[in-house]
């Protein structure tokens, strides 16, 4: 794979998140959450017939594009942040693992895109269904990863809050 287009180190510095910062392995909630939820839930759908029609593939598209622009928009809230020259160690190590996460999480929405528009294909019965249960683990990862931004977010920009006005 060409360097320039290798994601590894983003899906590895993602995945270094997900871990216990107590014993450094990775959480029982943490594999629930971000693995064995969305599997299942996955599972579900496509086994009870809820597979994905063609009026819901624009629709997924149009909501990721969406939020890829948004998080986009987050890693330029997140180097404000950074440049501040108060910076303290526990800050900037959360400040790179939400970047880890928010650039995995666009990778996941690109994926989820590149999914969806698969199920469009006319695959045979077991194809279909396999792509259909793909696309649905990605967006249920993409969602609980987004969930995960948006808490450590909160967390950074109540830290912020905290350090420019301590009184409120």
């Amino acid at each position: 794979m060409s360097f320039k287009i290798d994601i590894r180190k983003i899906i590895r510095d993602h995945k270094s998140t997900l871990v216990n910062q107590n014993d450094g392995k990775p959480d029982i909630t943490d594999k629930l959450s971000f693995f064995w939820g969305p599997l299942v839930a996955a599972a579900l759908l496509v086994y009870f017939g809820a597979l994905i029609k063609e009026g819901m593939i624009s629709t997924i598209v149009s909501v990721l594009a969406i939020f890829v622009g948004l998080l986009l928009n987050v890693v330029v809230l997140l180097f404000d942040i950074v440049r501040k020259a108060d910076v303290r160690k526990v800050k900037v190590e959360l400040v790179r693992e939400v970047l880890a996460n928010i650039m995995y999480t666009i990778l996941l929405s690109v994926a989820c895109i590149l999914t969806s528009i698969m199920t469009l294909i006319n695959f045979n019965c077991y194809l279909l269904h396999f792509t259909n249960f793909i696309s649905y683990f990605l967006l249920f990862v993409f969602l609980t990863t987004l969930l995960m931004v948006i808490k450590r977010m909160y967390s950074l920009f109540e830290n912020e809050v905290n350090e420019s006005a301590p009184g409120l």
